[in-house]
């Protein structure tokens, strides 16, 4: 084939390669196929205790825990529960939360209390009568004697029980539950007051996130909740104060981190190269021949490693970024080869 006519066909085929690269890019959903969650860097497969260990906690409930605190320096001996209230009840109406709690709030826990009181034959009657069979059988006592056993066990602890000081808090209790199966789980779990050093002026919530804190749905949305929450407080109290924690947060910013330390390698990477050119390039502006090279590398290389793959990682492509240098180098073997006389092919 003589030289013009391959170079038609180059270049048809180079349009054509870059125009299906460019559909190809433009049809996906960059949300869903590259992924910005941490957790996927650590194969699935792993054996290593260690690293199963981190993908176990990192997919815990309690990794989505987000605690808050609100305040108002104006008043320093009352806290802030009006604006607390509408700062709840905006995160509840937010997708980006699953729950919200209010610490100082006992609704939850008169809940759950009135939940157990209510099925506690069903929840606490099998362990207590486990634990009755269990002590009649280290007695080593006939098993005719079972019945009459359990009941003088049932009512000496209520006259223990009785006698105690604790008494008087279940004094309405005892009557509908004389096998005291909820105060002695009260006495076991030892159900305090969550707060008990909690300052008088702050209102402390408890809240868990929909998603992973560590991928994108976790963080951004998250953030914007907040912020809209925050905005609809402080129309109650001007001066309200916030203060929250999460993983999610030290996630984002890790990531944003990690991001700007890439590029600032990738853009140092890049003047390097353009002050070497500057150097031993005659003639400056030839140096822009090199943007189409390295600009249609980097297009075939996002086309064929999504194409590759159904999942891939930011990181993937940010590592990848530094490669371009290879781009540059052919770049310039086309340069060097165009100056070469008509009659001898390239390729």
């Amino acid at each position: 084939m003589e030289p013009p006519r391959q170079k038609w066909f180059a270049r048809l085929g180079l349009v054509a390669v870059t125009l299906f690269g460019l559909l190809w890019l433009g049809h996906l959903n960059f949300s869903e196929k590259i992924s910005t969650n941490v957790v996927d860097l650590i194969p699935t497969d792993q054996r290593s205790p260690e690293l199963s260990l981190v993908r176990s906690l990192a997919n815990e409930e309690q990794s989505r825990v987000v605690l808050f605190a609100l305040s108002s320096p104006a008043q320093p001996k009352s806290p802030p529960e009006e604006a607390a209230r509408q700062f709840a009840e905006e995160l509840r109406t937010s997708k980006a939360f699953a729950e919200v709690v209010a610490m100082n709030d006992s609704s939850a826990r008169d809940a759950l209390g009135r939940f157990i009181y209510e099925r506690r034959l069903d929840l606490l009657f099998p362990s207590w009568l486990a634990e009755k069979r269990a002590a009649f059988l280290t007695a080593k006592k006939p098993a005719e004697e079972y019945s009459a056993w359990l009941a003088e066990q049932a009512a000496a602890g209520l006259d223990r029980f009785l006698s105690t000081p604790e008494s008087a808090a279940f004094q309405n209790l005892v009557p509908n539950d004389p096998l005291l199966l909820v105060p002695e789980l009260v006495q076991k779990t030892q159900i305090i007051n969550p707060t008990p050093n909690q300052p008088s002026n702050l209102v402390l919530l408890w809240a868990r996130i929909d998603r992973s804190p560590f991928s994108e749905e976790g963080q951004e949305p998250v953030f914007a909740a907040i912020e809209k929450a925050y905005a609809r407080a402080k129309t109650t109290t001007s001066d309200l104060k916030m203060e929250w924690t999460g993983v999610n947060r030290f996630a984002a910013e890790s990531k944003t981190r990690i991001r700007q330390e890439l590029s600032t390698l990738n853009l140092l990477s890049l003047a390097g190269v353009v002050a070497v050119a500057c150097l031993f390039v005659r003639k400056i502006w030839k140096v822009l021949h090199l943007v189409p090279v390295v600009l249609l590398s980097v297009l075939g290389a996002w086309t064929v490693a999504t194409m590759s793959f159904s999942h891939l990682h930011i990181l993937v492509f940010v590592v990848g970024a530094l490669l371009t240098g290879l781009a540059i180098d052919y770049g310039c073997e086309l340069c060097r080869r165009s100056v070469q006389p008509p009659d001898e092919p390239y390729l």
